[in-house]
């Protein structure tokens, strides 16, 4: 009769309701299915799956047990398990996305891949729970050390070591295998590659090292001052190494000089720069060889010519002193020019003053023609005469323009003489001797000054005949002044050719104003000009031997 009374009977069902709420939280704080923490952290989608039905069950029995208000240690355990599985659930997400995966060869830069802000604000939310299973334990401890490995990759290239430090600290994560470990172990090997890379390139200073450097750089996207640094090397170096092959190519002096100074100041070497250095210790005669041979290669005529003329004038300067008026071998001797009037009274004193001022007109030329007469051509005495004859006359007007001998129209006497030696270039030696001659120990200033003048028209107009050439120049260099003007004006002669007919009067008389009134200025050929790239050929960039300079 007892059992049925109303308490027992209400006793009796909360004693059921309670036997059942417990079985359901023991279910629920059964953690027997976690026990392969690193598996199942490692392997996700079957962690899922027991987080869920864990999820489920911890709800339904802590539901039920609210039911009846029951409170117990194992509804509390429950509800903190409850808690600790959406944690969990929350950074196993986490730990699922952002992560980088790509290892040596990432696919774009991976600080742009790692994602920090939801597992960083979840670990430091979070990081503090007292959790009570191995894999909740595994699980934090994860999100710790890959926080580290993310947070190092997202400051690589700000922080390189830090992915030394980050990489060997994650190994204690407690599976060597976890993916983003592995990445980041691959990542870090080949980044201490880049750099090793790098700091033997900066060191050699070599272009291959340089580029491939770069290259492993760009590959992991690495990027800071170091990088730059080396990468503004890799260009300076090939700026440098290619404008050593051109300067060289073209044997521009000033070019490579320049960039043989430049290349010196990063310490870079190359058989290129070497050969360039050997050849700036060349002397300056042995330097113009090698670039006259090259302009004549490159077929730069202006540049041959420049280069011609300042060979001309070392060898002058060193052998000048053999090159005097009296060592013209067409000129006749002195004896012999006195030899030739056919009345004197005193032919020692004609002879010595063959080549002196002279108040008397010429009874014959200074240049010996005689060589041109020739057995088997009869014609040959009627040149040779008539040569002798033009000497005489030529003489007569230089006589005139100069002022020794009264003359109405000097300037009309200059253009004859100018066309005389136009048409006949035998008598060009001729006619600068004379004036050569009248020039000397003349007794007035202002007539000499003529003199000089009349020098100067004619190395505007003719050269002399090649064997007066160098002996000319010497004399040249020591007139009063305005020499630089005289061989300015005999060089571009020279190289640009005479003109048919002598100019006229009034170009003659502006010349001479222009000569005597402006600065001196040196022949055209001689500006030196930009010289132009052109194009080496393949065996040059290997400069294997330096024949393959030419």
């Amino acid at each position: 009769e007892m059992k049925d009374l109303p308490d027992i009977v209400a006793a009796r069902s909360m004693h059921e309701q309670i036997k059942s709420t417990r079985q359901e939280l023991q279910r629920g704080l059964d953690v027997t299915p976690y026990a392969d923490a690193v598996g199942l952290a490692e392997e996700y989608n079957q962690l899922y799956t027991l987080f869920d039905g864990s999820t489920k069950q911890l709800n339904a029995a802590i539901a039920q047990a609210q039911g009846f208000t029951y409170v117990t240690k194992e509804t509390q355990e429950a509800e903190a398990l409850l808690s600790e599985i959406t944690i969990l659930w929350y950074l196993q997400e986490d730990l699922q996305t952002g992560g980088y995966y790509d290892g040596a060869q990432p696919g774009q830069n991976p600080a742009e891949v790692v994602q920090l802000d939801n597992i960083t604000s979840h670990y430091n939310d979070y990081s503090g729970f007292n959790y009570v299973t191995d894999i909740g334990q595994y699980i934090v401890r994860k999100v710790y050390y890959i926080l580290l490995l993310r947070n190092a990759l997202y400051d690589f290239c700000a922080v390189p070591d830090g992915v030394n430090d980050a990489v060997p600290q994650a190994d204690d994560i407690g599976c060597p295998e976890t993916p983003e470990l592995v990445s980041a172990q691959a990542f870090l090997q080949q980044l201490d590659a880049t750099r090793a890379a790098m700091q033997e390139a900066e060191q050699v200073v070599r272009e291959d090292l340089l580029i491939t450097a770069m290259q492993m750089a760009d590959a992991l996207f690495f990027n800071n001052d170091d990088v730059e640094r080396v990468r503004a090397l890799r260009d300076r170096v090939i700026e440098l190494n290619e404008e050593s092959r051109k300067a060289l190519w073209i044997m521009d002096k000033d070019r490579m000089k320049a960039v043989y100074d430049n290349a010196n100041a990063i310490r870079l070497t190359t058989a290129h720069l070497e050969y360039i250095g050997g050849l700036l210790e060349l002397g300056a005669m042995e330097w113009l060889k090698y670039e006259i041979k090259k302009a004549r290669e490159l077929e730069d005529n202006m540049r041959k010519i420049r280069l011609a003329i300042a060979m001309k004038d070392l060898t002058l300067d060193q052998f000048g002193h053999m090159f005097t008026l009296e060592s013209l071998k067409n000129m006749r001797s002195p004896e012999n020019y006195a030899s030739q009037k056919l009345i004197s009274l005193d032919r020692k004193k004609l002879a010595a003053g063959m080549l002196s001022y002279s108040k008397h007109a010429a009874h014959t030329s200074l240049v010996d023609f005689s060589h041109h007469v020739n057995e088997n051509d009869p014609q040959s005495n009627k040149l040779v005469n008539q040569l002798i004859k033009d000497s005489t006359r030529t003489f007569k007007n230089i006589m005139g323009y100069m002022g020794d001998k009264k003359a109405n129209y000097p300037t009309t006497l200059v253009q004859e003489i100018l066309q005389i030696c136009l048409d006949q270039p035998l008598m060009r030696s001729e006619v600068y001797l004379q004036t050569i001659k009248q020039i000397t120990n003349h007794p007035i200033p202002g007539n000499q000054r003529k003199g000089y003048e009349l020098l100067a028209v004619w190395c505007w107009q003719f050269p002399p005949q090649d064997d007066l050439d160098n002996i000319l120049e010497i004399y040249l260099r020591s007139v009063p002044e305005k020499s630089i003007g005289y061989l300015g004006r005999l060089r571009d002669v020279q190289y640009s050719g005479t003109s048919p007919t002598a100019p006229g009067v009034d170009e003659i008389d502006r010349f001479v104003r222009d000569f005597f009134g402006n600065a001196s200025t040196h022949s055209k050929y001689q500006e030196v000009l930009p010289i132009a790239d052109a194009p080496y050929p393949d065996g040059f960039f290997l400069f294997e031997t330096p024949k393959s300079l030419f």
